[in-house]
């Protein structure tokens, strides 16, 4: 599936001030802008791993509209809330890429965690469910076995419905 998303989707360069990298559902393309402040400080292929997630989940996956994928970051977002100081500091001593940051981030929903968005963004419909998949899947396209069993252990709904998607990464 990564092979066919990263062969069938169209690199774009912009120079926008707002784009780093991104995927365009509407121009179908990844969109990045090596001209913005701090481009070379990102690991460019993980960082399309993780852009081609969401193409993936707008050609395939559908998680906007998965309940039972919405339903399971809730559960999390108990669990998280339970013990924040417990994923706070793996965020902060575990992540150099940035992905279970952004997890933990849309979990909870806040940014205080090493990588993630702002509050506001979370509050956008589609955007938890959407973000949380684009970075299992990066995590799995680079083989980082350590952070999905943590995910395992902590948020087994989550990654219980991840595994049921209609596709294998």
């Amino acid at each position: 599936v990564l092979q066919y998303a990263f062969d069938n989707t169209p690199f774009v360069e912009k120079d926008s001030k707002h784009i780093l990298f991104a995927y365009s559902p509407v121009q179908e393309a990844l969109l990045y802008n090596p001209e913005f402040e701090g481009f070379e400080r990102y690991k460019f292929g993980n960082m399309v791993t993780h852009e081609l997630g969401h193409r993936v989940d707008d050609m395939f996956a559908l998680t906007k509209e998965n309940m039972r994928f919405r339903k399971a970051i809730d559960i999390a977002a108990d669990t998280l809330e339970k013990d924040r100081d417990r994923f706070v500091s793996y965020s902060w001593e575990n992540d150099e890429d940035g992905f279970i940051s952004d997890i933990f981030s849309a979990v909870d929903r806040s940014d205080i965690f090493l990588a993630g968005h702002s509050s506001d963004y979370w509050r956008i419909p589609g955007n938890r469910e959407a973000e949380i998949y684009a970075n299992l899947f990066s995590l799995e396209a680079v083989g980082d076995s350590k952070k999905l069993n943590y995910l395992r252990e902590y948020f087994p709904d989550i990654m219980r419905e991840y595994d049921k998607m209609e596709f294998e990464v």
